[in-house]
């Protein structure tokens, strides 16, 4: 397999993942990238872990939620992860930007 599509927020969807292991190119779709703080839980973001880990960019943090968007997905990957209390905090968060 050359490529695969990756919709990170399909995880909380559905307990099933695509193999990907043998892919060479990953394309992150929706609004969930490896470089969120909320997709750390997942093997699929472990190429991206690598990468960074290599480059330049390998001490800059993840990025948390800024939008209402992000704190919504936060929410849900949080508690589908079993954080019950940040993703409390993070729907609240999002409740107060509506």
């Amino acid at each position: 397999m050359y490529n695969y599509i990756i919709d990170l927020n399909y995880k909380y969807k559905c307990n099933r993942n695509l193999p990907h292991k043998k892919a060479a190119l990953f394309h992150f779709v929706g609004l969930t990238k490896p470089w969120h703080t909320w997709s750390i839980f997942y093997e699929e973001c472990s190429p991206f872990k690598v990468a960074k880990l290599s480059s330049p960019w390998r001490d800059e943090p993840l990025i948390s939620p800024r939008t209402k968007n992000n704190y919504k997905y936060a929410a849900k990957h949080l508690r589908f992860n079993g954080l019950y209390l940040k993703s409390i905090i993070n729907y609240l968060q999002y409740k107060v930007m509506s």
